[in-house]
């Protein structure tokens, strides 16, 4: 998801194009029986299958905001395209607007992404009204991304783990240290799409998707919210694997799907509250 030159796609969005893709998508009703707070417009594409399973249109109530559709087609027209494809792209989007219009007065929804990129404009976009809130463990790249977009909220992060000893870890998952605000916050939905995690020294995803699926419960237990949809990006790779193994195969959590990717498939995951 990061690409650390501080070079992100402009913002722009044309409404006609961004209700078309919007109403393509369906508004997904709570599965297995749990109320939602907001139903998710999503399209998924079965790993291994190549079609697309789309549900009933939902009307959105968008109070003003620009829909997303060009900042999808302008992030991956650009110079700089992000790792996600349009589909990838898309499937985040419509679900964010889709959450966030639905929602009581149609503001917006929360959501928490780790890691900033090319595609952090189209969160930005797409979740207009709501509150996005970005970590990151590269402070220059902070600096960079937020001088070129002061809209754009980053935090700075670290990670413990490495992909070197992953053993360590899943033998005794610590919970990673985040701002308090955010350690304090609830969020409809999440994004793992960092740190990196294709070298022996680099962190892996093992703690920010570990922080996802904990703080998903902790917020569905305290009433704050109904479900929590993770996305996690790179599920072909062995680690990932692993952890949607150990992690988000639980009753508790319902697999929504996966689309394919050539920079990796995107795979998206209901948390709701047991029964």
């Amino acid at each position: 998801m990061a690409c650390h030159d501080g070079q992100c796609p402009p913002l722009r969005c044309n409404w006609a194009l961004g209700m078309t893709l919007v109403l393509l998508v369906g508004a997904m009703s709570s599965l297995r029986g749990q109320p939602s707070r907001a139903p998710d417009a999503y399209t998924t594409q079965q790993s291994g299958r190549g079609s697309s399973t789309t549900g009933s249109a939902v009307r959105l109530s968008l109070q003003g905001c620009e829909p997303y559709g060009d900042a999808v087609q302008s992030a991956v027209d650009s110079a700089h395209p992000p790792y996600l494809n349009q589909a990838q792209l898309l499937w985040i989007a419509a679900a964010l607007q889709g959450r966030g219009a639905a929602a009581a007065g149609g503001g917006g929804t929360r959501f928490l992404v780790f890691g900033l990129g090319y595609d952090s404009q189209v969160w930005v976009a797409a979740n207009c009204g709501g509150e996005t809130i970005f970590l990151e463990d590269s402070a220059v790249w902070i600096h960079n991304v937020t001088t070129s977009y002061p809209n754009i909220k980053a935090l700075l992060v670290s990670y413990r783990g490495r992909l070197n000893d992953t053993a360590k870890f899943f033998a005794s998952p610590w919970l990673m240290e985040v701002p308090e605000s955010v350690g304090k916050a609830c969020w409809e939905n999440i994004l793992v799409d960092a740190p990196m995690g294709y070298k022996p020294y680099h962190p892996g995803r093992m703690e920010s998707t570990y922080y996802a699926v904990h703080t998903a419960r902790r917020c569905i237990a305290a009433g704050e919210v109904a479900d929590v949809i993770i996305f996690l990006h790179d599920v072909q790779r062995p680690v990932e694997s692993k952890l949607i193994a150990r992690y988000l195969a639980a009753p508790d959590i319902v697999r929504l799907g996966v689309i394919k990717g050539r920079n990796g498939n995107l795979a998206a995951f209901r948390v709701v509250r047991p029964l």
